[in-house]
Formats: structure tokens, C-alpha cells, sequence
């Protein structure tokens, strides 16, 4: 599976817990080669609308954010992890 496509699916699994438009905003990064970009603008909207996350997508948001070379080391993974739910 292609990291394009292991990113919208990612993102769309967030599509019932954060405004569909800010997702599909956030995924049309990858359409233009840009996806870092994408990973960064979705992860700050979770943090900005507070939406909880599975330890799963926590994960997920980890792994790809490795892979696309996303800057999740700084406050946003931190933050990230608060609104785990399973803790």
C-alpha cells in the first residue's frame, strides 16, 4: 500500500470525530506531493479541536508522521498523547 494512501486512510478515519471539511483540506496536500504537510495540518487540527484518539490512530499518526518526515517530536506529539483515550 502506497504512504498516500495509508495517509487518507488514516485521515479518514477522522472524518466523524473533526469537521469533514478541515480532513479533506488536510489530505488535499497530498494531491500535490506534499505529504508532510498533510500529516502536520491534521495533527494540528486534532490538537486544536481536542478530538480523542484511539491508542491505534496515536500510533498511526507516529508511524506515518516517521516516515513522511513530520515534525512530531516537538509539543504536537505531547500533545497528541493527552488525548489518547484508552489511558
Amino acid at each position: 500500500m502506497s504512504l498516500e494512501i495509508e495517509l487518507r486512510n488514516l485521515a479518514s478515519l477522522f472524518k466523524g470525530k473533526l469537521n469533514t471539511y478541515l480532513v479533506d483540506f488536510a489530505t488535499e496536500y497530498i494531491d500535490h506531493g506534499e505529504n508532510c504537510l498533510a500529516l502536520e495540518t491534521l495533527c494540528d487540527y486534532l490538537c486544536e479541536e481536542n478530538v480523542a484518539l484511539s491508542e491505534h490512530e496515536y500510533q498511526e499518526l507516529l508511524r506515518l508522521g516517521q516516515l513522511v518526515g513530520a515534525d512530531l517530536d516537538t509539543g504536537r506529539s505531547k500533545y497528541l498523547q493527552t488525548l489518547v483515550s484508552n489511558r
